[in-house]
């Protein structure tokens, strides 16, 4: 049985989202902020993720990160956070005989970091490893090549983890000057999932949270499609295998047809019986691994195709993805298609209650950057009631009427 959540809003606009998983022995705590990468200015970028990491380092309660590890680890909890182009959160997972515990260490160093000015210039390193780890991986910078030509250089386009240039430039002070500006009532989120008293817990979380300034309502700038010429890039690196992302302009999240638009990504790319994988690699076996991907956000989106192929595959690759794309709207996708793609999204979603992390970040991404709390129930009613002209109609718009961008990593571009 899929869970049902309940929103329930603060004084100050926090708004906090409880959903009991009745089987389920833990309990997860998120506490989610509407900032990311994209409401950076060009001299800060990467201070989202920056900030990510250094809540952690000290706050109110815990002098430093090791009394904060030993706290989580007494209570058996496992911690995560993640910053995104549009929110960052940071989750606290344990069994629920600890969750009150859980719940007032995370509120803690979310609420009063301290950052010691050592664990500060420490942890700062940390990211400049991070970011060098990210820019050998191929996949990574692949996307970042195709998202900054899909967003012409705006901020949807950058790099979450910033550069080696704006990291350098930030301090302390400056961080902790970004948390009190963007970290307010207004936007912020709490959700907490599974299993244990949760009426008890957002009681206490209402306590908790009180005290956070409402703010004000400042937010970033719409993206804004211009005209561009250059829909390929190719970055040279002395490896065998040839890194591919292609992508196509998609659809928003608050968009009527960003259901419908998971659906089209499922028949065109997704991991198993779809038109991309049955075609470049069970029947051409030109590849070990080929998927579609969709990335939604606020008032825009994409779809995007990732593979690797060999140097001298690659140019077939990518010319069987040009033909898979054509074909969606030539060959009209079919009912069986249809249906079949449906069964894979309601697998999906009868999965989620066994990931806590994930179906708490849905919960609060959707309060957040929906401004709505979409139950589980109704997602899946409006995967069961999306037509099929719908879905053909979407591939048209996006495979027919918008330009296709690349990205490639390799010896050659697949384009030469």
């Amino acid at each position: 049985m899929l869970p049902r959540a309940s929103l329930t809003a603060l004084d100050n606009s926090i708004r906090l989202v409880t959903a009991p998983v009745p089987a389920s022995e833990m309990t997860t705590v998120i506490i989610a902020v509407k900032v990311g990468a994209r409401a950076e200015r060009p001299d800060e970028r990467g201070i989202s993720h920056l900030v990510e990491h250094q809540v952690f380092k000290g706050s109110r309660q815990f002098a430093s990160p090791i009394e904060l590890n030993a706290a989580l680890a007494s209570i058996g909890a496992y911690y995560n956070a993640s910053t995104n182009m549009e929110y960052t959160y940071f989750v606290v997972n344990c069994p629920q005989k600890n969750a009150m515990k859980a719940l007032e260490i995370v509120s803690d160093i979310v609420l009063h970091p301290s950052i010691p000015e050592s664990e500060f210039t420490r942890e700062k390193r940390v990211v400049f490893e991070e970011v060098m780890s990210a820019r050998q991986n191929d996949d990574h910078y692949a996307e970042i090549l195709l998202e900054d030509l899909m967003y012409q250089h705006q901020p949807l386009g950058w790099d979450i983890l910033g550069t080696f240039k704006t990291l350098r430039a930030i301090d302390r002070r400056r961080t902790l000057g970004f948390i009190k500006r963007w970290y307010e009532g207004r936007r912020m989120a709490v959700a907490l999932v599974g299993g244990g008293d949760l009426g008890k817990l957002r009681r206490r979380a209402a306590a908790l949270f009180s005290e956070v300034p409402e703010g004000t309502s400042r937010n970033w700038r719409p993206f804004w499609r211009g005209k561009t010429r250059r829909r390929v890039r190719h970055l040279y690196r002395d490896e065998k295998l040839t890194t591919l992302m292609y992508g196509v302009p998609g659809i928003s999240m608050n968009s009527p047809l960003a259901v419908p638009s998971e659906l089209l990504r499922q028949v065109f790319g997704g991991p198993i019986s779809s038109r991309l994988y049955d075609r470049v690699r069970e029947q051409k076996g030109l590849v070990y691994d080929i998927m579609a991907d969709t990335t939604h956000y606020s008032d825009a989106g994409h779809l995007s195709v990732h593979t690797q192929a060999s140097e001298r595959n690659a140019p077939r690759v990518l010319e069987l993805i040009l033909e898979e794309s054509r074909r969606l709207v030539k060959d009209k996708i079919t009912a069986k298609e249809l249906s079949t793609a449906k069964e894979v999204l309601f697998g999906e979603l009868a999965s989620m209650p066994e990931n806590q992390e994930s179906l708490a970040a849905y919960y609060v991404r959707g309060v957040l950057i929906a401004g709505r709390l979409t139950q589980l129930a109704e997602l899946r009613k409006t995967i069961a009631m999306t037509e099929l002209d719908t879905v053909r109609w979407l591939a048209w718009m996006m495979f027919w009427k918008k330009p296709w961008y690349l990205a490639s990593i390799g010896r050659s571009s697949p384009r030469d």
